[in-house]
């Protein structure tokens, strides 16, 4: 997961903030944290983005949100799309073999 911290500050310039900080997941910002949903967001030059995670029963639903704040922002996002998409699918699967915390 590091390096896609890495990723996330120089390439995409997010400004993340620090891991051990409960108000944030990763560096991102806890925007909202509800019982079934979570929203986390993050800020940059380029983009303005959220993940937001919703649990329905055993389902877990993982949307990003992208509002392109530069005009470089388009071409750098579809180049990540790909790395961002398997990123996404790989994180889900190891949450859904890793037993909940009492």
């Amino acid at each position: 997961m590091r390096t896609f911290l890495l990723g996330w500050r120089v390439v995409l310039g997010l400004g993340l903030g620090p891991l051990t900080d409960p108000r944030y997941v990763l560096g991102w910002r806890i925007a909202t944290s509800e019982r079934e949903k979570l929203r986390l967001e993050q800020d940059s030059w380029l983009i303005a983005a959220a993940n937001v995670i919703t649990l329905e029963g055993t389902n877990v639903t993982w949307t990003t949100h992208v509002r392109y704040t530069s005009r470089l922002a388009r071409t750098i996002w579809t180049l990540l799309l790909p790395v961002h998409k398997l990123t996404n699918t790989w994180r889900l699967r190891i949450c859904a073999r890793t037993p909940p915390a009492n």
